[in-house]
């Protein structure tokens, strides 16, 4: 793939100064910087590092002219966050004591979702043991299909999302509290579950990378135990049960492809399909970019990307921009807002 090398230095530079603002305005520890800053740039600067590392997983569904496209929405909204970060950063005055926010006085609030959404999921986890991915491996020896493709659990896509945000969240909750180290690895061994319930291996790689950026103890051999343990999900998940080459190059190349590109090249062949006139209006656009990308039947898989993604195919760029623009700048207000609260409260907050 060669790509305008014009394009790859002024998506880095963006980058680079929106890196450098955060630095400037002591934004570099915040909840700011480590979701929305990191995110934005595994998003739109991941797949171009993992093309140019020499990988080429996905190439087959994406031209270098889609993906310079791609990198020109990629370096307006790096711009975009530049602007909306000092917007928000002139205009924001707030401080936590002028809040009078007594968080103490909503733990039992918090308790009872939490509890209950912990109840749902183990009724939930027991009610479907059967046609989860994991458990065909163990009790047939082959991984079962991705829900999310097989529709084998009625309303998966819904009751999963809504405990894979409830569950990690329940877990980071309690575990600032006085409770027994039992329940915390209880709490955590739920949340891993309710992450990779469905096949998806992905987003417990990030839970778990979160987990240990964010400790307060961090080693080399946490550090290698982190990896050992990413590189055993994806190769369970995988169906890999033996240890040879073959499994050696997927736990190489995978991993990185699914942290570096995944999101972004979903984001590039919608732009490569719309481009070809190949993206069918009554079908969803996530399950035809998948279709397009593995070569598989229509409805086998999803192949999600930020929002702005499809609202750029199916109303225009500068429409996706303008949205993006607008969402960008609430969620800015609201991150940079949560940090003069401090963690505890954001932890709560996202919970609600």
């Amino acid at each position: 793939m060669e790509l305008e090398v014009g394009f790859i230095t002024l998506l880095f530079a963006t980058y680079l100064i929106w890196f450098l603002l955060i630095c400037f305005l002591k934004f570099q520890k915040s909840i700011y910087f480590f979701s929305y800053f990191i995110l934005t740039g595994i998003l739109f600067l991941g797949p171009i590092v993992y093309f140019q590392l020499g990988f080429i997983g996905y190439k087959s569904a994406i031209s270098d002219s889609s993906t310079e496209e791609f990198m020109i929405f990629g370096i307006l909204t790096n711009l975009v966050n530049i602007l909306n970060l000092i917007i928000v950063k002139l205009f924001h005055r707030s401080k936590a004591k002028t809040l009078n926010l007594n968080i103490e006085q909503n733990d039992r609030i918090y308790k009872s979702i939490f509890r209950a959404s912990t109840l749902g999921f183990i009724v939930f986890f027991l009610a479907y043991f059967k046609k989860i991915p994991i458990t065909n491996l163990i009790l047939e020896g082959e991984i079962g299909e991705r829900l999310d493709g097989s529709g084998e659990i009625p309303f998966f896509i819904t009751l999963s999302s809504f405990f894979m945000i409830y569950l990690p969240s329940s877990y980071l909750y309690f575990k600032s509290k006085n409770i027994k180290s039992s329940v915390k690895y209880f709490l955590l061994v739920l949340s891993i579950l309710a992450l990779v319930f469905g096949g998806n291996k992905g987003l417990v790689s990030f839970f778990l990378l979160f987990l240990f950026f964010f400790s307060r103890k961090k080693s080399i051999i946490r550090g290698l135990t982190l990896i050992i343990l990413i590189l055993f999900t994806y190769a369970v998940f995988k169906g890999k049960t033996q240890l040879n080459d073959e499994t050696i190059s997927y736990l190489v190349e995978s991993p990185v492809r699914r942290l570096l590109a995944a999101q972004g090249v979903g984001f590039i062949t919608r732009i490569e399909m719309s481009n070809k006139r190949l993206l069918v209006q009554n079908q969803e656009i996530k399950k035809q970019v998948n279709s397009y990308i593995y070569n598989t039947p229509y409805g086998t898989g999803s192949s999600p990307t930020n929002f702005a993604g499809t609202i750029y195919v199916r109303k225009g760029a500068f429409i996706a921009l303008t949205l993006y623009s607008f969402i960008s700048l609430i969620i800015t207000y609201f991150l940079i807002r949560i940090d003069t609260l401090g963690i505890k409260f954001s932890i709560g907050l996202l919970s609600i």
